[in-house]
């Protein structure tokens, strides 16, 4: 439920335009929904997912954008979970659950406006954003960084692996990235962490 900050009404999803069913089926049905409120406060995501007959998570249904700025803004996407808002605003990274890939929506979208799929970025992992973009792991490198513009398109890709072995931690910090990961080690020694500090060259073909 939310509450109406200029009249104290108590709202249900129904008043706010989300359509999805809130049933209890005998074979499953719909949990939800989750709310995430971005950064700035401007934008409301109210996700719905599917159950299966044992109570576990089963897939996105749908995830409802809410525009604070315009009362009765809403807009729908089939099949996507929400997974961060980027800070400064602008945009929200998604999960198309279906494709398996991370997604790029910039805010407000327009009329037609979809996500940008980030094909090569990977589906579970650390995210960090920057003054210019976003941050994210290679799907098939999980010592490598991809750098992306505020448009969803991949400016380059970084690899750590003469270092360390996988990163599983990230802090976006004005332009630069902290960097927690697994260092390379030999068999039979014992994990060791180590923290880098790293700032995306201008060029993304620059060496990291």
């Amino acid at each position: 439920m939310t509450i109406d900050g200029t009249t104290g009404r108590v709202e249900g999803p129904e008043d706010l335009g989300l359509k999805d069913p809130l049933v209890d089926l005998p074979k499953g049905g719909v949990m939800g929904p989750s709310f995430y409120l971005s950064t700035d406060g401007w934008w409301l995501a109210v996700e719905f997912a599917e159950v299966g007959p044992e109570g576990g998570w089963r897939g996105a249904r749908s995830l409802y954008l809410l525009d604070g700025r315009q009362p009765g803004w809403v807009r729908r996407w089939p099949g996507r979970t929400w997974v961060a808002w980027d800070p400064a605003g602008g945009g929200v990274v998604l999960w198309n659950v279906g494709a398996d890939q991370l997604e790029w929506l910039r805010l407000p979208p327009g009329p037609n406006g979809e996500p940008v799929p980030l094909a090569e970025a990977a589906t579970a992992g650390p995210l960090a954003f920057l003054e210019g973009g976003l941050v994210t792991l290679s799907r098939t490198n999980p010592a490598a960084l991809q750098l992306w513009d505020k448009a969803g398109r991949l400016q380059g890709e970084w690899d750590f692996s003469p270092e360390v072995e996988r990163i599983y931690s990230l802090l976006g910090e004005g332009g630069r990235i902290w960097i927690g990961a697994f260092e390379r080690t030999s068999p039979g020694e014992p994990c060791r962490f180590a923290l880098l500090e790293w700032q995306p060259p201008r060029s993304s073909h620059a060496a990291p």
